[in-house]
């Protein structure tokens, strides 16, 4: 069951991109994630840029993404890069007013990632945030933003519709995933778990933890 436990969208890239077998999947991996990395960084210095106004402040985001200990999972063959991507593409798109691209990105991380659900919230909470009392459920307009923000949650929907087509069981993917003893918790849950860790990675956690705290 160790295939349906992948979220499609990152090993169809890297299928798609081998050209058949042609190219090594290790190396169309590895350009996958790369990929995916440049596009993200690009996605997050705009952002950041829109958000800051500051071109200075902008590149320091960048730094503290690609410097990050956890980062050496962006250029590893990890889904990482792409999710991180559509994720910054899907709120950059929201932030200029471009509804259909940021739902398209949001369907990506929906067929990237579990979490990728709760994307919807935030594209809401800035579509309202746009709208600033005009928000109006009559118009089409409104409707049509709103199908853009449900798009993530339709990426997951997606996926579980083609696992229980071909296999029966929406929910395969989770139960595949469970041999791994991997499932959903609360983001203070290693904190209070870290005897569950080697002893390298739970120095390396901590230090990370206090260095993250320290410049937030």
């Amino acid at each position: 069951q160790s295939n349906v436990a992948f979220f499609p969208l990152y090993p169809m890239l890297v299928r798609v991109l081998s050209l058949g077998g042609a190219l090594d999947h290790r190396i169309a991996g590895y350009l996958v994630s790369l990929g995916a990395l440049f596009v993200a960084t690009v996605a997050l210095w705009k952002l950041a840029r829109l958000e800051l106004g500051d071109g200075a402040d902008a590149n320091r985001c960048i730094q503290f993404l690609l410097f990050a200990p956890p980062g050496v999972f962006f250029s590893s063959i990890y889904p990482e890069s792409l999710f991180l991507a559509s994720l910054v593409g899907s709120l950059y798109f929201a932030r200029t007013q471009r509804w259909l691209l940021a739902g398209l990105c949001g369907y990506a991380a929906g067929l990237t990632r579990t979490v990728s659900v709760l994307l919807a919230i935030p594209l809401v909470l800035e579509y309202l945030l746009q709208q600033r009392g005009r928000f109006d459920l009559r118009r089409a307009e409104t409707w049509r933003v709103l199908l853009c923000c449900s798009l993530p949650a339709l990426g997951l929907l997606t996926y579980m519709g083609y696992l229980g087509w071909a296999f029966g069981d929406p929910f395969a993917s989770s139960k595949a995933q469970a041999v791994w003893a991997r499932h959903l918790n609360w983001p203070w849950f290693p904190f209070f778990h870290l005897n569950h860790y080697d002893p390298f990675y739970r120095t390396w956690f901590v230090c990370f933890a206090i260095v993250a705290a320290a410049l937030f």
